[in-house]
């Protein structure tokens, strides 16, 4: 029995939203991921995530997003491959509230938005708050999480896979992570095609499929140090504040 909401009838559907059940609605994107990943790998993956999390607490999945906030070069996106197709802020933030407020009608209360593109998440934000202004002038209250995919990736698994050093969840874009958690799930999409478990080129090699072709590893690595050492001096002036009776630095 499928958990996606897109797959149930409507009978089926209004027996599991009587059992009170958490909602998870994966976003995503349609975007350019070089040469190797398909234009929908943002929510192939915030989907996957669903399905698993909803399959451990109960839950169901709602209606995935598969078109995101308008794709910047800064985070390894842009345009200048073909594919992208973006949403300006205000349809996306409408898209996101009008779903949430949708859902609510039915009978939904426990919401989760699992992201899966780097440049939705402050339209998203936006979106759910208004649509939870929106519910409580009908007096319906709910309770919703907002999360990416990657917030619960610890320090530990980050060093592995980055022994180099990590340059940031804004810049993993068609990386490590990406290539390698999607190809358990796209069943032939993409050139790497179904059963690859592993990237066929190296990440370097990755970063400059999609990377201004300035882009080089001897210009990023320090900007990568310099920010780690500007955040250390800060976390260490923090501490030093609280110890001498200042307030808590978390």
């Amino acid at each position: 029995m499928s958990r996606q909401i897109k797959f149930m009838s409507a009978f089926e559907y209004r027996a599991r939203v009587k059992n009170n059940p958490t909602v998870i609605v994966p976003v995503g994107s349609f975007e350019q991921h070089g040469p190797h990943l398909p234009l929908c790998v943002d929510e192939l993956l915030s989907t996957a995530v669903a399905e698993e999390v909803a399959t451990r607490i109960d839950g169901i999945v709602g209606p995935s997003i598969g078109f995101g906030y308008k794709s910047q070069q800064r985070s390894g996106g842009g345009y200048h491959l073909a594919g992208t197709i973006s949403l300006t802020g205000s349809t996306f933030i409408t898209l996101a509230r009008e779903i949430m407020v949708e859902l609510a009608q039915h009978g939904i209360r426990k919401f989760v938005f699992c992201n899966g593109h780097y440049e939705n998440y402050q339209f998203l934000f936006e979106g759910v708050d208004l649509a939870i202004r929106d519910l409580k002038l009908q007096n319906i209250s709910v309770k919703c999480q907002l999360m990416s995919y990657w917030d619960f990736v610890d320090d530990t698994t980050i060093d592995r896979l980055y022994p180099e050093g990590f340059t940031g969840w804004d810049l993993e874009h068609g990386g490590v992570l990406e290539t390698s958690s999607d190809a358990p799930h796209s069943s032939g999409t993409g050139s790497h095609g179904q059963g690859i478990r592993r990237p066929t080129r190296s990440h370097a090699e990755l970063r400059r499929a999609s990377d201004p072709p300035r882009a080089h590893s001897a210009v990023g690595m320090p900007l990568v140090r310099e920010e780690r050492q500007q955040r250390e001096r800060r976390d260490s002036a923090r501490r030093r504040q609280f110890r001498n009776g200042g307030s808590d630095p978390e």
